[in-house]
C-alpha cells in the first residue's frame, strides 16, 4: 500500500492534553533529543522529535493503542502507527526491521514495537535514533507535550 503521508503540522499545546492515557517514552532510559518539534533540518520543519539511542535498542510503545499500518518508505524508513484513539496517533520510525508487532494488533503501554536501526534515508547522515511523530485529528504536535517530564 501507498504510505500514509505525514500529519499537517500545528502548534505544540503549551500544556499536556488531557487525553487519559498513561504515557511513557519509547525509549526505556533515553529521553534526550537530538531534534525538536518544528526544528528546521536540511530547510525544512521537523515535525517529529528524534531520540538518539544504539542501534537495536528496543522501542516500546508510549501509549496503549492499536496498530494501524506497518510499512517502509524512503523518508520514513520502516515505520509503524498507533491509533490511541480520540483522533491521537503516533508513529515510530527509523526501526532497524520489519516491527514485531502487526497490523490489528492491540499493544499496551511498554509493549516492545521493534528496535531503533538506521533505516529512514533521509536521515541517514545522522547516529542512529527513533523519529517519533504525533498527530491529534490529524495535526502534527510535539511529542514531548504528551510525555512524561525527563
Amino acid at each position: 500500500p501507498a504510505p500514509t503521508p505525514a500529519p499537517t503540522p500545528s502548534p505544540a499545546p503549551t500544556q499536556a492534553p488531557s487525553t487519559g492515557l498513561s504515557m511513557t517514552w519509547p525509549l526505556p532510559g533515553y529521553s534526550k533529543l537530538s531534534t525538536h518539534f518544528g526544528e528546521v533540518i536540511y530547510g525544512s520543519a521537523h515535525y517529529a522529535i528524534d531520540i538518539p539511542a544504539p542501534k537495536g535498542t528496543p522501542i516500546v510503545a508510549a501509549a496503549d493503542g492499536t496498530v494501524t499500518e506497518v510499512g517502509f518508505d524512503p523518508e520514513r524508513g520502516n515505520y509503524l502507527i498507533l491509533d490511541h484513539g480520540d483522533g491521537l496517533t503516533s508513529t515510530y520510525c527509523n526501526l532497524s526491521a520489519k516491527p514485531t508487532v502487526s497490523e490489528g494488533d492491540t499493544v499496551s503501554t511498554g509493549t516492545v514495537l521493534g528496535v531503533v536501526g538506521e533505516t529512514a534515508i533521509a536521515e541517514s547522515s545522522r547516529p542512529s535514533h527513533l523519529h517519533l511523530e504525533m498527530a491529534q485529528d490529524g495535526k502534527a504536535v510535539d511529542p514531548v507535550s504528551y510525555l512524561p517530564q525527563r
